[in-house]
């Protein structure tokens, strides 16, 4: 029981960073609050022992390249249920995605950072593998190679606490090492010497350490120390560490020069998945009906809604770095999407049922497109080569996965429904663009506007759909069926979707594609844009897609659909259902209402409430991402949570009585003091 209320906690109490702007892909990041950091662990110097001197890299103008660490091979040496590790701080070159923000940089892909290495090894990304069996002693020695003033730049302004240093202090601060068995575990290390930690490692779980030579909280740390973390893994006494799981670090870098250093210090966009960067992250392998065990950890200041194409996961449990919890089998959720705040864990597990090429990845737009912003030329070429389009549209946090079939396709069976899903623009007066859907009868001449958000696509589960998708903007389009598991030559990753040799084209102007869907589940899904590089999702190419059970007739009057659109900052706010001030809704006292909510936008939390009087009204919760929940958690409670993009949720309502209740979305406003809240009435009749 206590597992299945902490889940319910956590199930709403995540939020999501800042939204991609309108023009260029480089943005000033968001402050957040999060939990009070531990410190204030004692420590034991031991001068220049337990390590060999720095090594030459680490001292000259000559620094080695890092290495990307995948997580595979366990760092230190064990003997007698003892692991002695050495570790030591310096500087490292970090090879990846085109990430130094200077035009005129000669050098784009490659940044210097500090890294941590094991003796005698290379700088690794993210940091070397603690891994040990639950009881195992650990002596840890961490040396702080780190060269005086060394520059780690300034995070946003937002985050900039008076008298902030650019360059690094003389004290390593090592967050972490203890592995869950203290409440304070900060490490000092002052510069030049070495410092050592021992512990049991009594509690098993996925923790991390992580270091800054700053004072710098989690969400601060956004410089060139951001890469000064590593996994550990303390597995359960007596059980066998699974040889095919896998276990990812997520860590960025994100650095805004000092206007006030006597050097230029540059200014940096990075982000990596176990040291790299989409196209060079690792791809995977899999079998149909193979079970699929992943560990996430987020070793970054940011938040990230981590998304999988194609299939719902399994959510195993979660942590923050320090503890962890495993949720029992009948509490565990399926899901497609989940929000990692910074230096939070979670394991999940999937089961890949149709052959084809998938993704998982963040969901913020900002950290799956090019830092460099590709220029029009470049973007043009896409359509003659769409294979390429998918390595060069998407950057950043994203993992490719393909699955292989090991039995003959099914034979194609006739459509139930046939649809034409129009994607539409309009020039507003202000000339903003609006960019929309529109669902096209058989005789209709003319389609009219776009609709923003399109029209809820209405599909019977196990029954198959054909969905023609026609392009009328000006420019190239592609359409993802969020949450919904198909084939994936229909999954609308342009040039990386594919079942056998057909590839997901890019839609141009005045062409179309249609996509076969027999949806195997009843629930609440999205249609979205998968043009990430452009705007198309902000300017409205976004709408709620609903599978009803065989038999079903959707009743508009009782099922209500809210879509949480738009972004924090620029031409396009926050919305519900395309309005700022949105109309009056109308209910019946006494009647069960299924209340659907959206959230698709460019990376914006959103606290949802539903109050009477100032308070909130009680609903129960059904689904997420269009899986019904198991009954342990389908529980009334306060009609309120955090609702982050890319997820949905389901609850149903009974109001009681007669009244006007709030509908309120609230979200923090860009870089500025205050809120941003749209209002919305249900007056209850």
């Amino acid at each position: 029981m206590k597992n299945t209320l902490l889940y319910l906690t956590l199930l709403t109490a995540s939020t999501v960073g800042p939204p991609l702007g309108a023009s260029g892909r480089r943005l000033m990041r968001r402050s957040w609050l999060v939990l009070a950091l531990m410190i204030g662990v004692s420590v034991t110097l031991v001068g220049c022992t337990g390590l060999s001197t720095p090594t030459t890299a680490s001292r000259s103008s000559e620094v080695a390249l890092a290495v990307p660490n995948d997580n595979r091979t366990p760092a230190g040496t064990l003997r007698s249920g003892v692991l002695e590790l050495d570790l030591e701080a310096r500087p490292g070159r970090w090879e990846g995605e085109k990430s130094d923000l200077d035009p005129d940089a000669s050098s784009p892909t490659i940044v210097d950072v500090l890294g941590f290495a094991e003796e005698g090894g290379p700088v690794t990304i993210p940091g070397p593998l603690i891994r040990v069996a639950q009881g195992t002693e650990v002596r840890i020695r961490v040396r702080n190679s780190i060269p005086d003033s060394y520059p780690i730049g300034l995070p946003i302004p937002g985050l900039r606490e008076e008298g902030m240093s650019s360059v690094a202090d003389d004290v390593l601060l090592v967050r972490g090492l203890r592995a869950g068995t203290a409440p304070d575990d900060v490490l000092e290390v002052p510069g030049g010497e070495v410092a050592e930690v021992r512990y049991r490692a009594e509690v098993p779980g996925t923790f991390y350490y992580w270091a800054t030579p700053s004072s710098r909280p989690i969400t601060a740390w956004t410089g060139r120390d951001a890469q000064l973390a590593g996994a550990i893994i303390v597995d359960p006494q007596g059980a066998a560490p699974d040889p095919e799981e896998r276990i990812f670090v997520i860590t960025m870098l994100d650095q805004f020069p000092d206007p006030n250093a006597p050097a230029p210090q540059g200014e940096y966009f990075r982000r990596a998945i176990n040291g790299r960067s989409w196209p060079d992250t690792e791809r995977f392998e899999y079998a149909v009906g193979e079970t699929v065990r992943w560990r996430w950890i987020n070793a970054s200041f940011e938040f990230h809604p981590m998304h999988l194409h194609g299939f719902h996961y399994r959510l195993l449990g979660r942590g923050d770095g320090t503890s962890e919890t495993l949720f029992p089998e009948e509490a565990r959720p399926l899901i497609v999407t989940e929000t990692m705040t910074p230096g939070s864990t979670f394991r999940m597990e999937w089961v890949p049922i149709r052959a084809g090429n998938w993704i998982f990845h963040c969901h913020l737009l900002d950290h799956i497109v090019p830092a460099v912003e590709r220029d029009e030329a470049e973007r043009e070429h896409d359509l003659m080569d769409v294979e390429q389009h998918a390595l060069d549209a998407m950057a950043g946090l994203v993992v490719g996965m393909t699955v292989t079939e090991n039995e003959q396709a099914e034979a194609m069976e006739p459509p139930h429904q046939r649809l034409r899903l129009v994607a539409l623009e309009a020039n507003n007066d202000d000339g903003t663009v609006v960019r929309g859907f529109g669902l096209e009868e058989p005789e209709a001449e003319t389609i009219g506007t776009p609709s923003v958000p399109g029209p809820p696509l209405l599909l019977t589960r196990g029954e198959t759909t054909e969905i023609a998708v026609v392009n009328r903007l000006s420019e190239p389009t592609t359409i993802h069926w969020h949450g919904l598991e198909l084939e994936s030559v229909f999954d609308g990753v342009a040039g990386w979707s594919r079942t056998r040799s057909r590839i997901a084209p890019l839609i141009a102007p005045g062409d179309s594609f249609t996509v076969r869907i027999k949806p195997p589940r009843a629930g609440t899904f999205i249609y979205h844009t998968h043009m990430d590089e452009t705007d198309q999702l902000v300017q409205g190419m976004i709408g709620p897609f609903l599978v009803l059970e065989p038999g079903e007739e959707y009743d508009p009057e009782h099922d209500r659909v809210f879509v949480i659109g738009g972004q924090v900052e620029g031409d396009y706010p926050v919305t519900v259902n395309g309005y700022r001030e949105p109309p009056v809704m109308r209910f019946r006292a006494g009647e069960t209402y299924r209340l659907r909510f959206v959230h698709i936008t460019m990376g914006q939390a959103a606290d949802v409430a539903l109050t009477m009087s100032g308070s909130p009204v009680k609903w129960r919760a059904v689904a997420k991402d269009g899986a019904e929940l198991p009954e342990v958690l389908r529980r009334e409670g306060d009609a309120e949570f955090m609702s982050n993009t890319g997820q949905t949720f389901d609850f149903m309502w009974t109001p009681t009585e007669p009244g006007d209740a709030t509908l309120s979305v609230t979200h923090e406003r860009f870089l500025q003091p205050g809120e941003d809240v749209v209002r919305q009435t249900l007056r209850v009749q």
